[in-house]
C-alpha cells in the first residue's frame, strides 16, 4: 500500500498531469477492503495529500461485490452509492460516485449518476437534469470502446427486467401441486419446464422443489432410475420410490 503511495508521488513529480486513474482500486490498495482504519489511512493520509500537493484529480475505478444475480430493480440512489465492495469509508470519502450497473441484455449497461449526480451536466430532450443514461459495448469490429446504447437495446433491455421480476413474483409451489400427476411420476425436467412454461422463474421452481422435497412430512418424493452410459433419470412423484 506504501509503495503505491511513493510511487504515485514519485510519477507526478516527473510527470505532471491533471488526471489520475487508478483501475481497479484492488491493483494498488494491499489491504483489507473491509479494514476501515486502513483504508481511510490509503485514501485521505496517503492519496489526498498527493492529490492536492500535485494539483491533480483522481478517478478511481472499484468493483461491486461478486453477488450471483444480484437485483437491484428497487435500488435508491443511497444504495447504489454504497454498491461497492468493502467498508462504507470508500462512498464517504469519494467526491462523487457514477455506478455502472449490468442489464439483462449482454453489453448494454445503466450507468447512474449516484453521489453529487446533479453535477455530471446529463440533460434530457427537455433539458431536465438526468441521473441515468445507456451506454454499450461497441459493435464494429475491432474497435473498444462505451457508444451510445440504442433505443431498441435499452427498450429490450427494460423488457427483460420486467420479465424476470413478473416471473420471481409468481408462486412455483401452486403449479407445481397441480402438475404433478397423482399416480404416476413425472420426469424432473419436464415438471420444471411445465411450471416454468406458466410463468415461474426457473430459480424459483428449483427451489421450491428443494424445500418440497426436503420438508418433514414431504408431499413430494424424487425418484432416481439408472441408464447406462448416461446420467440417472430423475422423476417427482406423490409417493416414495419402491425398494
Amino acid at each position: 500500500m506504501q509503495v503505491s503511495i511513493e510511487l504515485l508521488d514519485r510519477e507526478l513529480t516527473f510527470r505532471p498531469c491533471d488526471l489520475v486513474r487508478i483501475d481497479p482500486l484492488f491493483a494498488f490498495y494491499g489491504a483489507k477492503i473491509e479494514d476501515t482504519e486502513q483504508l481511510s489511512r490509503f485514501l485521505r493520509a496517503g492519496l489526498n495529500p498527493i492529490l492536492q500537493r500535485h494539483s491533480c484529480a483522481l478517478v478511481l475505478c472499484h468493483h461491486t461485490p461478486k453477488i450471483t444475480n444480484r437485483d437491484t430493480s428497487a435500488w435508491s440512489a443511497v444504495d447504489f452509492s454504497y454498491s461497492g465492495a468493502g467498508a462504507a469509508e470508500l462512498t464517504n470519502w469519494a467526491r462523487a460516485i457514477l455506478v455502472i450497473d449490468a442489464t439483462a441484455i449482454p453489453g448494454t449497461y445503466k450507468w447512474i449518476a449516484v453521489k453529487r449526480g446533479s453535477r455530471i451536466g446529463w440533460r434530457d430532450d427537455l433539458d431536465q437534469k438526468e441521473f441515468i443514461r445507456f451506454y454499450q459495448h461497441s459493435r464494429r469490429e475491432n474497435v473498444i470502446c462505451w457508444e451510445d446504447a440504442s433505443p431498441d437495446d435499452v427498450a429490450a433491455a427494460d423488457n427483460l427486467k420486467r420479465a424476470k421480476k413478473k416471473a420471481a413474483a409468481v408462486d412455483p409451489v401452486p403449479l407445481i401441486e397441480s402438475i404433478v400427476p397423482q399416480s404416476a411420476p413425472i420426469e424432473k425436467n419436464v415438471l420444471i419446464a411445465k411450471v416454468n412454461g406458466k410463468g415461474a422463474g426457473l430459480g424459483s421452481i428449483r427451489s421450491a422443489l428443494t424445500r418440497l422435497l426436503a420438508e418433514d412430512e414431504p408431499r413430494f418424493f424424487e425418484h432416481k432410475e439408472k441408464r447406462s452410459h448416461t446420467n440417472e433419470r430423475r422423476l417427482i412423484a406423490r409417493f416414495p420410490q419402491a425398494a
